[in-house]
């Protein structure tokens, strides 16, 4: 054997060699036969459609008519082998003279597993674009101030309600310190932050003519070696919960109110009220006493329904 046909047959890429006109195979070499499953001289009694599935054997035939004499690249394509399992090859071919016949060498690389890892990353890609599709429109739809800013305090990335909330379109705005731009005392949050502190507070707006609350969130973001390289902010408005708040504390500290004038202002006409009662002769009601016990008693009644009148004046909503 030659040192050129040795070469041919112990290459590690499976390569064989059809004739032009009929396609059957006139040379492999043992790197083909172990990637088809063949026996040399089976697979010697093949013809190159006993490679393709039906359905490629058309666009192989018009790709026939096109073989260069020098290698070209014919890209991927669907083979099947002895048991029938049909796998991606990578083709390179080109034209040929073998035993003074008209015919074509082909190097058939196996690339099934790259195909199927390009394939499963394709959707994996597809399901992480759709997964950040759904979040990106999620955030974009609250009504939750979102955004990050870098080291330098510019802002990186933010949902459409912080845009609105600022009045600005986005690309005028990043290259602009966060300062000159969102609430002075917020400085004080972001250096907390940039220390790598994850807090949340509940920020009123002083400057605002109408009350104003917001609950503001701030959270470090850190490289892999854990230095803080920006922060992620949250800002959600609670001044409608807020004001509800402190009308609840408004009406407790009513009702304290009216518990103190209960035990204090109540009990001085009641017990007035309680010791005539025990003095009243009940055994002598022409007693002349009893006349002065009830002008009493009307006079403590009248004191009693004042205080009844002020607890009920008091526990009136918006007093």
């Amino acid at each position: 054997m030659s040192y050129f046909r040795r070469l041919y047959q112990d290459s590690p890429v499976p390569m064989y060699i059809y004739d032009n006109d009929s396609y059957e195979f006139l040379e492999v070499n043992d790197a083909a036969l172990r990637q088809y499953g063949y026996s040399r001289e089976k697979f010697l009694s093949l013809t190159a459609f006993d490679l393709r599935p039906k359905e490629e054997i058309p666009t192989f035939l018009d790709a026939n008519r096109h073989v260069p004499l020098s290698f070209n690249d014919f890209g991927i394509w669907k083979h099947i082998d002895r048991s029938g399992r049909i796998f991606h090859v990578h083709i390179y071919a080109h034209l040929t003279i073998f035993n003074g016949r008209k015919a074509k060498s082909v190097l058939a690389a196996n690339i099934d597993d790259k195909v199927k890892a390009d394939a499963e990353i394709s959707q994996k890609t597809a399901e992480i674009k759709e997964i950040l599709e759904n979040l990106r429109a999620i955030i974009n739809t609250t009504s939750d101030k979102i955004w990050s800013m870098d080291t330098q305090r510019r802002i990186i990335t933010a949902n459409e309600s912080f845009w609105t909330w600022l009045d600005a379109c986005p690309k005028s705005i990043p290259a602009i310190p966060c300062s000159e731009f969102l609430p002075a005392d917020w400085n004080d949050y972001f250096d907390m932050a940039f220390s790598g502190k994850t807090f949340s507070v509940i920020w009123q707006d002083t400057l605002s003519p109408k009350p104003l609350f917001a609950e503001l969130s701030f959270n470090p973001i850190r490289n892999e070696k854990q230095e803080v390289t920006g922060i992620s902010c949250f800002s959600r408005d609670i001044t409608e919960r807020q004001l509800y708040l402190k009308m609840i504390e408004k009406q407790n500290a009513k009702l304290r109110e009216i518990s103190w004038f209960q035990s204090h202002q109540v009990r001085g006409p009641l017990s007035n009220i309680m010791g005539l009662v025990d003095t009243f002769n009940h055994d002598d009601a022409a007693d002349p006493n009893n006349a002065k016990i009830i002008e009493y008693l009307k006079q403590e009644a009248l004191k009693f329904d004042g205080v009844i009148r002020k607890i009920s004046e008091e526990a009136q909503p918006n007093r």
